[in-house]
C-alpha cells in the first residue's frame, strides 16, 4: 500500500492514504512561494490503522457523536456501536477511518475512492456505497465529494478531519492564525461534548467569529461553554451556500489564507484540546492547539433533535455534498 499523488500545474499536491481515505500532506505555497505541508498526519500509509486523532481521516457513517449510541428511525429503535464512553463517536470502531479503500478512479489531479459498509455493522442499518473524490482543482483548492447510496432508510453524515496549521504541520504552535466563521449561531454542548439541543446566539461571546479573530485571544477563557469543551470544540450553524466562504484561516507569516467552502450544514470547529503527544511524520511531534479542524458535516447527534436538519437518508437516494478547502497567499 503507498500513498496516492494528485497535483495541479501550480505546484499544490497532496498525499493520500487507502487507509482511512485519508490526507496526509497537502503542500501549497506561501508568501515566498515555498511549498509547506500544512496537514498532520503520518509517514507511511500503513500507520493510519492507528490514528486515535483521526488524523487527515474520511469520517462516516455519522460524523461526530450520537448520544448513548442509539436513535429512532421510522419508529425503530437503532443501536449503535459505542466507541466513545456511552457515546457513539465518528462511525464507531469500524467507520470510514479504520478501512482500507478501494481505488476506482486515479489522474494526475484527482482520486476517486470507492467502499461499501454493509447492513448491520457498527449497528448502522442499510448496505451503504459510499464514493469520495479528492480533486486539486487550479483555483488550488482540494476539494472533497461524497456521493452515497443505501438500500434502506439509515443516517448519514460524512466528512474531513484534517489538522491544519498554516506555518506547517510541525510547528507546535495556532500562534498567528486569525479565524473567521461566517456563522449566527452554534450548538452548545454537555460536559461529555453532545449538544444539549438548543441553537444559542455566538454574540456577546467567545464563540463569536463573524469578525476575525484570533484564535488563541479567548481560548483560555472562563466561559462555560470554553470550560466544558476545554477549548473549541463546537458545531456552527452554516448557511449551506457553496457559492461564498464559510470560513477562513490567515496566517500573517506564512502568508497563507484557506477559506472552506461546503453544502454542508454544519461545521465542527476543532481546536486540538488533546494535550497527549503523538510521533507525526519527518520526526515531528504533535501536541494540543497545534492544529485547528474545520470539520463540515450534519449536526451532532441531529436524530436525537427534531429541531435539528434532518440527517435521515432514505433508501435508494443519493447523499451528495461537496467541501473545498481553497488557499490564496498575502501579499502583505
Amino acid at each position: 500500500m503507498e500513498f496516492i499523488k494528485i497535483c495541479n500545474s501550480k505546484g499544490m499536491s497532496a498525499l493520500i492514504s487507502p487507509l482511512g481515505a485519508s490526507i496526509s500532506s497537502l503542500f501549497v505555497p506561501d508568501r515566498l512561494e515555498k511549498l509547506r505541508d500544512i496537514v498532520l498526519g503520518f509517514d507511511s500509509p500503513q500507520m493510519y490503522g492507528k490514528n486515535d486523532k483521526y488524523f487527515g481521516a474520511a469520517i462516516g457513517r455519522y460524523a461526530n457523536l450520537i448520544s448513548s449510541g442509539t436513535f429512532i428511525l421510522s419508529g425503530r429503535k437503532i443501536e449503535l456501536s459505542r466507541n466513545y464512553g456511552d457515546h457513539h463517536l465518528h462511525g464507531g470502531f469500524e467507520g470510514f477511518s479504520s478501512v482500507i479503500w478501494d481505488i476506482a478512479q486515479e489522474n494526475k489531479n484527482s482520486v476517486i475512492l470507492e467502499n461499501i459498509f454493509p447492513d448491520g455493522k457498527d449497528g448502522y442499518p442499510g448496505n451503504l456505497k459510499v464514493s469520495l473524490e479528492y480533486l486539486i482543482n487550479e483555483k488550488n483548492g482540494i476539494e472533497i465529494k461524497w456521493n452515497a447510496v443505501s438500500d434502506a432508510d439509515t443516517i448519514a453524515s460524512f466528512t474531513n478531519h484534517s489538522y491544519f496549521n498554516l506555518l506547517g504541520h510541525d510547528s507546535q504552535t495556532l500562534k498567528d492564525h486569525t479565524v473567521q466563521i461566517k456563522s449566527d449561531y452554534f450548538l452548545p454542548i454537555k460536559s461529555d461534548f453532545t449538544p444539549i439541543g438548543e441553537i444559542r446566539s455566538v454574540s456577546g461571546g467567545p464563540m463569536d467569529f463573524r469578525e476575525p479573530k484570533e484564535i488563541l485571544k479567548d481560548i483560555f477563557s472562563k466561559d462555560e461553554q470554553m470550560a466544558l469543551g476545554s477549548g473549541y470544540d463546537h458545531n456552527y450553524v452554516l448557511s449551506a451556500d457553496f457559492n461564498e466562504a464559510s470560513a477562513s484561516v490567515v496566517c500573517k507569516e506564512s502568508g497563507i489564507k484557506m477559506s472552506i467552502f461546503t453544502t454542508q450544514p454544519g461545521m465542527q470547529f476543532y481546536s486540538d484540546n488533546d494535550p497527549a503527544e503523538i510521533k507525526g511524520k519527518g520526526g515531528a511531534v504533535y501536541r494540543g492547539r497545534g492544529a485547528i479542524c474545520f470539520e463540515t458535516q450534519s449536526f451532532p447527534d441531529a436524530p436525537n433533535h427534531n429541531n435539528f436538519p434532518s440527517a435521515i437518508l432514505k433508501e435508494g437516494h443519493l447523499y451528495t455534498h461537496i467541501t473545498e478547502y481553497r488557499f490564496e497567499t498575502l501579499t502583505n
